[in-house]
């Protein structure tokens, strides 16, 4: 397990991890955020946070190989 995998294993997110998973199984984000949109109304709070929560990751992976991505993407556009 890696070492970021193990800073969340407190019991705030077991629980937590337990009850996504027990409300949506086996969803993908947006199938379980179109969950939050029914008929009498739209949960815009939940839906921005779940959002958030799932946004944070992809912006530090990007944030920490932007560079690499830059490099590989103007690579090939260079001309020898």
């Amino acid at each position: 397990m890696p070492a970021a995998a193990e800073t969340l294993q407190t019991p705030f997110a077991a629980e937590l991890r337990r009850l996504i998973r027990a409300r949506f199984p086996l969803l993908s984000i947006t199938t379980g955020l179109s969950e939050y949109v029914t008929t009498t109304g739209t949960e815009w709070g939940t839906m921005a946070a779940i959002a958030i929560i799932t946004l944070v990751p992809a912006l530090i992976v990007f944030s920490v190989v932007q560079r690499h991505i830059v490099a590989g993407l103007t690579f090939g556009a260079v001309k020898e």
